[in-house]
C-alpha cells in the first residue's frame, strides 16, 4: 500500500486488533463475520391453474361463451386490418346483443378479458399435453383452434408439432361434428344455412338497390340497406349480418361463374340453376363475368339473339327476360296503354319547347288512367320505348317479322308510331337517344 490502509482485523467477538498496514497482513485476519440468516422471499409468480391470469368479475355461461367464441370467428379478419380492428371487438359485442345471447351487462373489456383466459387456458392445455403425450383437453377445444389455426402457437418458445394438432383435432369430437356441415355447406366460409326463399329474396333486394352498389358514396352502406329490406319483409329465419350476406353473394357469383364457362359442370353447382334469371339480371350489364377464362358465351350474342323476337313475341317472353335491361316488366295492357297515349302525345316531342316534358305528361296521363301496376317512371318510360323502337326497326331492316309480330296485340300501335313517318319516328329516336338508331348499340337503364 501506499499509503496505510484504515481497514481493521477484527476477532469473533468483533473487538479490532491491529491496522493493516500491507498487503501481507490481509491472509492473517481472523474468521468473519458470521452471514446473517436472511429470511426466504415469497414467490410471486402462482400456478395457472389456481388463478385466472386476468381479472375477470363476470361468470361466463357455456351457451354465452360458444356464442362470444363463433361471432369472434365470424369477425376475425377485422382484428388482423389495420383500419377495422380498432372497432371490432365493439362490432362483436353489438352481434352478440342482437342476437340476445347475453344475460348480463357486459362490455368490451369483459369480452378482452375472456378472450385473454380462454387463450391462456388453451396454450395451457397445449403444453400440458406436450409433456403428458396425451390429447389436450381444453375448454371450447374445437372453436379455440379456430381462432389459432392461422397463427403459430408457442408455448415457452417450443412451437407445436403436427402430432399435437392432430391431437387437439381429436379432442372435442362432439363440437367438431356440430360444426363440421356447417363449414362444408358453402364454397366459402358461410356457417350460415339459407333456403331458396331467402335466397331468391336477397337476390330481388340486391336487384333493386344494385345502382347504390355502383354509387361511389352508397356502395359503403349498400349491403346494409340491403339487409335493413330484409328484416323489415320478415323474411329471414335465422340472424343475419352484413358479413353472412357479403359472403353468400360470393358463393352465388363463384357458382354462377362455373355454370357459365362450362355447361359440363352445371350438375356441381345445383344450387345456382333456381336463381339463374336472378343472376342474369343482376350481371346483365356487368363486364366481371367476362373474366372467366371458360366463358364463351358472350353477353352481347344474347342480346343480338333476342334483338330478332318480334313485338308480340317481346311482350309474351317479358316475363322471363326482357330484351334490353329493363328492370320494370311490362304487361301488354300496360304496353298498349303506353303507346297510345304516347301517340296522343306524338306532336309534343317534334315541338321544341315542349319536348322537354313530353315523357312527364305520358306519365301524368297512364297515373290518372290508374293502368300501372308497378311505380315506373319517366326513365323507365323512355327506357320501354328504345325497346320496341329498336325491336321495330331490327324486324324492318332483316324482314323477319314472323306470323307473332304481324298479329300482336301492338304490332298495329307500333306500326303507327314508328311507321306512319320514318322522318318522324328517327326524330323521335335522336330525341331519347341523342342518335339515329341504325348507329346506336345496344342500351341499357342505366345507360340511357
Amino acid at each position: 500500500f501506499s499509503r496505510q490502509s484504515a481497514l481493521c482485523n477484527r476477532d469473533e467477538y468483533g473487538s479490532g486488533q491491529e491496522n493493516i498496514t500491507s498487503p501481507k497482513q490481509l491472509g492473517k485476519c481472523s474468521t468473519p463475520l458470521p452471514q446473517q440468516n436472511r429470511p426466504a422471499m415469497k414467490s410471486i409468480d402462482k400456478l395457472p391453474e389456481k388463478t385466472q391470469s386476468f381479472n375477470d368479475k363476470r361468470i361466463w355461461t357455456k351457451r354465452e361463451t360458444r356464442a362470444f367464441l363463433k361471432t369472434y370467428i365470424s369477425r376475425k379478419r377485422e382484428f388482423r386490418k389495420i383500419g377495422k380492428k380498432k372497432f371490432a371487438m365493439q362490432n362483436v359485442l353489438q352481434d352478440l346483443q342482437r342476437k340476445g345471447v347475453l344475460s348480463q351487462h357486459t362490455t368490451v373489456d369483459m369480452l378482452s378479458t375472456k378472450l385473454k383466459n380462454l387463450g391462456r387456458a388453451y396454450k395451457q392445455a397445449i403444453e400440458n399435453s406436450r409433456r403428458t403425450n396425451t390429447p389436450v383437453i381444453a375448454p371450447f377445444g374445437s372453436l379455440m383452434e379456430e381462432i389459432y389455426k392461422d397463427d403459430s402457437i408457442t408455448c415457452n418458445n417450443h412451437a407445436i408439432s403436427k402430432k399435437q394438432q392432430n391431437s387437439v383435432k381429436k379432442s372435442q369430437t362432439a363440437e367438431n361434428i356440430k360444426d363440421k356441415p356447417l363449414y362444408e355447406k358453402e364454397i366459402f366460409s358461410d356457417k350460415r344455412i339459407w333456403t331458396n326463399e331467402e335466397t331468391e329474396a336477397f337476390l330481388h333486394v340486391y336487384i333493386s338497390r344494385k345502382e347504390e352498389f355502383r354509387n361511389v358514396r352508397k356502395k359503403k352502406f349498400a349491403m346494409q340497406n340491403v339487409l335493413s329490406d330484409l328484416e323489415s319483409q320478415g323474411v329471414l329465419s335465422q340472424t343475419t349480418t352484413v358479413d353472412m350476406l357479403s359472403t353468400k353473394f360470393r358463393n352465388l357469383v363463384k357458382a354462377y361463374r362455373i355454370s357459365i364457362g362450362n355447361t359440363k359442370r352445371k350438375a356441381a353447382v345445383p344450387c345456382i340453376a333456381p336463381f339463374t334469371d336472378l343472376m342474369d339480371e343482376i350481371f346483365s350489364n356487368n363486364a366481371r363475368i367476362s373474366k372467366s377464362p371458360n366463358n364463351r358465351t358472350s353477353l352481347n350474342k344474347i342480346r343480338q339473339t333476342y334483338c330478332r323476337v318480334a313485338a308480340g313475341s317481346e311482350e309474351r317472353h317479358s316475363q322471363d327476360k326482357q330484351i334490353f335491361s329493363d328492370k320494370r316488366f311490362w304487361t301488354i295492357g300496360e304496353t298498349e296503354a303506353f303507346l297510345c297515349a304516347y301517340i296522343s302525345r306524338k306532336d309534343e316531342f317534334l315541338h321544341v319547347h315542349k319536348k322537354k316534358f313530353a315523357m312527364q305528361n305520358v306519365l301524368l296521363d297512364l297515373e290518372s288512367q290508374g293502368v300501372l301496376r308497378q311505380p315506373t317512371t319517366v326513365h323507365m318510360l323512355k327506357t320501354k320505348l328504345k325497346n320496341l323502337a329498336r325491336t321495330y326497326k331490327q324486324s324492318v331492316d332483316n324482314k323477319v317479322r314472323d306470323s307473332d309480330s304481324g298479329s300482336g296485340p301492338c304490332a298495329d300501335l307500333m306500326e303507327e308510331v314508328f311507321g306512319g313517318n320514318p322522318f318522324a319516328s328517327n326524330e323521335h329516336i335522336i330525341y331519347l337517344c341523342g342518335q339515329p338508331l341504325s348507329n346506336t348499340s345496344i342500351v341499357s337503364e342505366e345507360e340511357s
